[in-house]
């Protein structure tokens, strides 16, 4: 089976590419004002009700920095909200507000750049990748994804950002003449599973002790995903260590 896993990566698919910029941009305007907006977003990260709102004002309790304004944006748990649950499951105490890095961004020709970097090191080899090898390996299926062949990658990542990030993958398009425009120009299709009709129903009993256990609050069926999948991974290892 063929995977065309990276070409949102490579050639700006996803509204990160726009969303990103624009709370940096908004970031770094708010900074402006000093101390009262870091309070602001402290405020906002003790006590919204809304986890999106907490991790903005996670990040607004930080320096601008690109790559923290796409942790926010991807992102699942505060620093504090991390630092609780590392606490609750391992035992160690991290820092709760030290600043995450953000060096890597330096060093990109521009942000659209950057964005594509942190969705194939990030976003992309920590999810999507490893969810086609499981689920495709599941099956007995060999996967192969043509788009995150190593030479291609590196000679599609050194076209300049004007070009190579274009909308509607323009550039991969017209590299490829033969694809039909009833192809080319159909609009985007995603597939999501029901998990929040599960959780609502037959899954509801299973997430109990999550939401009794979790040291933060769940609120979201993502976060509360995250932190059942965890704490099975964990019994399972532990299983596995007194077996």
């Amino acid at each position: 089976m063929l995977s065309g896993l990276g070409g949102h990566e490579l050639f700006a698919e996803y509204t990160s590419f726009e969303r990103v910029p624009q709370l940096h941009a908004w970031h770094r305007r708010v900074d402006a004002f000093g101390s009262l907006g870091k309070m602001a977003g402290r405020q906002l990260a003790a006590h919204s009700n809304n986890p999106r709102l907490r991790r903005l004002g996670d990040l607004l309790s930080q320096p601008p920095a690109l790559e923290r304004t796409y942790q926010m944006f991807r992102g699942v748990f505060t620093r504090a909200e991390a630092a609780a649950l590392v606490e609750r499951y391992t035992g160690e105490s991290i820092c709760p507000t030290c600043p995450i890095d953000a060096d890597g961004a330096m060093h990109d020709p521009t942000e659209r750049d950057s964005i594509s970097r942190l969705e194939l090191i990030r976003y992309m080899r920590n999810q999507p990748l490893r969810d086609s090898d499981t689920m495709s390996m599941a099956w007995g299926l060999e996967l192969r994804v043509p788009f995150l062949d190593g030479p291609l990658v590196d000679t599609v990542s050194a076209i300049p950002a004007e070009l190579r990030l274009q909308p509607g993958k323009r550039l991969l398009l017209q590299a490829v003449p033969e694809v039909p425009p009833w192809v080319a120009c159909a609009p985007k299709r995603g597939f999501l599973f029901p998990f929040q009709q599960w959780f609502d129903a037959e899954w509801r009993e299973m997430f109990v002790d999550v939401d009794r256990e979790c040291p933060v609050p769940t609120g979201t069926w993502y976060r509360k995903w995250c932190l059942f999948v965890l704490t099975r991974w964990m019994e399972k290892l532990e299983g596995h260590a007194h077996g």
